[in-house]
């Protein structure tokens, strides 16, 4: 299960969130300065951990450069979500289409949001509940 999601851009700004618990520490901070600004992340591993007051976090994220757009998905590191990665590159697909570089706020993006991960959950249900990595990269596309 998903502790956190959220859309910003390269400049900090978010535009898109949603909280399902609240998170310890500032993990997407932690993330933004430790991998994003000083561009630590190994190459093609986009996962990043975090601890703060005895929780551990996992963070995965995608970027869309084109858009200076990064989405980050934080959930406990005791936690397995087989569907995290499929999830962030069908939430970075179905974003594009509704982005507008003048707009700050997506408020409607949450019934979308909501539908992808529906979806992704389903998927991970139907291949099995729990088990890693059992999703497919169908929509997989790099930018």
């Amino acid at each position: 299960m998903l502790d956190y999601f959220s859309i910003f851009t390269f400049g900090g700004s978010v535009l898109w969130e949603y909280e399902w618990n609240k998170l310890s520490g500032s993990p997407v901070n932690a993330l933004i300065e430790q991998c994003l600004i000083e561009e630590r992340a190994a190459k093609g591993k986009r996962q990043f951990s975090y601890t703060a007051d005895s929780v551990a976090y996992t963070l995965k994220w995608e970027q869309n450069n084109k858009l200076g757009l990064v989405f980050v998905a934080v959930y406990r590191a005791v936690l397995s979500v087989p569907y995290v990665d499929q999830l962030l590159k069908r939430v970075k697909n179905t974003f594009e289409y509704v982005f507008d570089d003048g707009a700050e706020e997506y408020p409607e993006f949450a019934e979308k949001f909501q539908e992808v991960l529906a979806r992704c959950e389903a998927e991970q249900a139907q291949m099995g509940g729990g088990a890693r990595g059992g999703v497919s990269d169908d929509e997989d596309d790099e930018d």
